[in-house]
């Protein structure tokens, strides 16, 4: 059955607005000259990767159909469709909160106990958390020497490329909600599963053509946010997920637990590491890294092979820890799409699966040890483990 029209196809632009190609030209983006870019192409590469979102974003809304929009702008469109959302979704947040919970925890694997995650479904987002900033924190810090302060300039563009994919990874899964969740959703109501279709995509399309996205600390125009602190000795790791919509909210969910599991590749000094997320992680980054980061997550997904989601956690660990200079070569191969990218990576990616089955073991031995009764001699079979 063909899917309702949301929007007549003569509305969207035939290319990428000049205002996005000039910021991307001039190296106003999220990413800008990062290290990690590659460099070997006519055309910038960012150029090249904004180019190829927006026309898979016009070919996601061309297959709503063709409607009168009784003249609205793409902008009221979606706006519309999220008060309609807000309607249906209203008196079954407390289920659609459980179902994503259960849903994110289950495809990456995560104990439960291991993490304190607190997710909601809101007319109003807050972004007032601590950890939470608008501008990157422009302090006079004080480093030992010349090399700290390009060291740390290093880990700040391997954290805002690393951002970028994270949000790439929230972005995929929200687009290309679970089969089962879906079934879920629609039986507290069936309306539900084509307006985050429509919301997603319209939501796409807005970020590359609204012509002022300027966030300011009275209007920071979010749909969804995200706050994680990391673990120490006394507390475990927290995330904060909020949206105005269910996939918004899956999609901030995800990308919690990715800059957690990044988190591995931050400096072993607590102050070094507050000076990189300070200013790496910051809001008016997001829309350049919503506009980027499914797109370098697409072309690092390329060379995943047979890799099982609830093993990215240990790639991604794996990712994030590689010195900056080992980083910015595997990802220049990586975007580039080059044999020696994917070798790489696929040589990670065997470690991680590794370093998954080692901790299924060490955690089966725990169990084990804390409860003796099942051990009745020394051997323990191969099913055991």
């Amino acid at each position: 059955m063909k899917k309702k029209s949301i929007l007549n196809e003569s509305v969207l632009l035939d290319k990428l607005p000049e205002d996005i190609v000039q910021d991307i030209v001039q190296n106003r983006t999220s990413l800008g000259n990062n290290p990690a870019i590659p460099d070997i192409f006519d055309t910038p590469y960012l150029l090249k990767a904004c180019q190829h979102r927006f026309n898979a974003i016009k070919d996601r809304l061309k297959e709503f159909g063709t409607i009168d929009a009784d003249g609205n702008t793409v902008e009221e469109v979606l706006s519309s469709l999220l008060l309609k959302c807000r309607k249906l979704e209203e008196p079954i947040r407390n289920e659609l909160e459980r179902i994503c919970f259960n849903y994110v925890i289950d495809i990456l694997g995560v104990p439960e106990d291991s993490v304190k995650l607190t997710m909601e479904l809101t007319d109003y987002i807050d972004i007032s958390g601590d950890a939470i900033i608008l501008d990157p924190i422009d302090g006079d810090d004080e480093f030992d020497d010349i090399e700290q302060a390009r060291s740390i300039r290093s880990e700040i563009m391997k954290r805002r490329m690393l951002d970028a994919i994270c949000f790439g990874i929230g972005i995929e899964e929200a687009e290309n909600i679970d089969n089962e969740v879906l079934e879920q959703i629609n039986e507290l109501n069936p309306e539900l599963p084509e307006i985050y279709s429509q919301i997603m995509a319209l939501n796409d399309y807005v970020l590359f053509t609204k012509s002022d996205l300027e966030m300011t600390d009275e209007d920071s125009m979010q749909l969804g946010t995200v706050e994680v602190g990391l673990a120490n000795e006394d507390e475990k790791a927290t995330i904060h997920s909020q949206g105005v919509a269910f996939p918004i909210l899956l999609c901030e969910t995800i990308r919690g637990f990715f800059e957690l599991f990044i988190s591995h590749g931050l400096p072993s000094d607590l102050e070094l590491a507050k000076t990189v997320l300070g200013k790496s992680d910051f809001l008016k980054a997001e829309p350049w890294d919503m506009r980027l980061g499914p797109h370098m997550w697409s072309m690092m997904g390329r060379a995943l092979n047979d890799t099982l989601f609830d093993e990215l956690p240990y790639l991604f660990k794996k990712v994030s820890s590689l010195d900056t200079d080992k980083f910015n070569f595997l990802m220049k191969e990586l975007l580039a799409g080059t044999k020696k990218g994917k070798k790489i990576m696929a040589h990670l990616c065997r470690k991680a699966k590794d370093d998954k089955e080692y901790e299924r073991f060490v955690d089966k031995m725990d169990k084990m040890n804390a409860n003796k009764g099942i051990i009745t001699d020394d051997y323990i079979h191969p099913d055991e483990l």
